[in-house]
């Protein structure tokens, strides 16, 4: 109950060890709940039919994040949606990598299962793994553009965006995007199987931009 963590006024949060327990608990306070003795009312915006449903209930209480200037090329309709829902997962840092489960609070040792040496991060298996170095490199000599790296995802993915009004092809470039990155994940996933070479994962990359452009004219 909330009323448990509320006392004369403010929050009374118990002293926790767990990490994630620590962080919810100062989001809380820093809510700006006020305590009144005023009873308790509902506000809602209705719909346009003139009802009241949970989604405007929803629309009105959320706070709306600036949407990123890449998002655009995140939802694009020329790639199977399932395509599009993964460039929104390592934008967002919810990719299982051994990073990720470690900060759930389950206890893992990191280790990278491309490099075998270390910790894998979203940056390290996109951005910073030689492995996929290699494969930037490579899709992007395609369209005569150079590797230079990035700091983080949401900047690459930025930088693409940008550039698509430059390089031939902008469809095409906006689609190699969401396939690289999905595939370097697959190749994260298979590599105790397959071990492909990242020319190999490059080639996989064109073959699939071919399918598109073959299917929905890319």
């Amino acid at each position: 109950m909330v009323t448990d963590f509320w006392k004369e006024g403010s929050w009374d949060m118990p002293a926790v060890q767990e990490p994630e327990l620590q962080r919810a608990f100062t989001v809380i306070q820093g809510s700006g709940i006020t305590c009144h003795n005023r009873l308790d009312m509902r506000f809602w915006e209705l719909a346009t039919t003139g009802r009241f449903t949970v989604k405007t209930a929803w629309e009105t209480l959320r706070i709306k994040a600036p949407s990123p200037e890449w998002v655009s090329t995140v939802w694009n309709r020329d790639l199977h949606p399932r395509a599009a829902v993964f460039r929104w997962r390592p934008a967002h840092g919810v990719l299982p990598t051994d990073h990720m489960v470690c900060h759930k609070a389950v206890p893992l040792a990191s280790r990278c299962d491309l490099c075998y040496m270390d910790c894998e991060t979203i940056k390290h298996l996109f951005l910073d793994y030689a492995f996929s170095r290699q494969i930037w490199m490579a899709v992007l000599y395609v369209f005569n553009q150079s590797w230079s790296g990035f700091p983080t995802i949401e900047l690459l993915f930025s930088w693409w965006h940008r550039k698509a009004k430059t390089v031939p092809l902008p469809k095409a470039w906006d689609a190699i995007l969401i396939i690289c990155c999905k595939n370097i994940w697959w190749e994260r996933n298979r590599r105790c199987h397959d071990n492909l070479s990242p020319t190999e994962v490059a080639k996989l990359c064109y073959g699939e931009v071919g399918d598109c452009i073959r299917l929905k004219g890319v």
